[in-house]
């Protein structure tokens, strides 16, 4: 058992519950599967992604969609071709945008590594 102590919290204690792995099971460590139910003994750091990919997945998601939606309500009131007609230049208005984007940002960013 270890003792856990995170800077600024009350100390805790890491228990394992008794019926991990062969202990809960009938057959008793005879199906040989016991390795693939253990838990790992201790986790690694955690992964965050960089800002920029959250921000640049975010954009190449909404931007062209968002566009696409603006442009079938823009064409909806002349009916369903029309809605349809708006959609299409909606998406690529959007991704003509987020292409412009893309580029000014790519360039910002490479100004901020310098």
């Amino acid at each position: 058992m270890k003792t856990l102590t995170p800077v600024g919290q009350i100390p805790m204690r890491e228990t394992r519950p008794a019926w991990t792995g062969c202990a809960g099971c009938l057959s008793q460590g005879r199906c040989g599967s016991a390795q693939a139910f253990s838990p790992p003994e201790e986790a690694g750091p955690a992964v965050t992604p960089p800002p920029r990919l959250i921000r640049g997945a975010a954009l190449a998601y909404l931007v062209p969609a968002t566009a696409m939606l603006i442009g079938a309500v823009l064409g909806a009131g002349a009916g369903d071709a029309a809605a349809a007609t708006g959609a299409v230049c909606g998406l690529m208005s959007g991704l003509l945008l987020l292409r412009r984007l893309a580029t000014t940002l790519s360039i910002q960013a490479r100004r901020e590594d310098r």
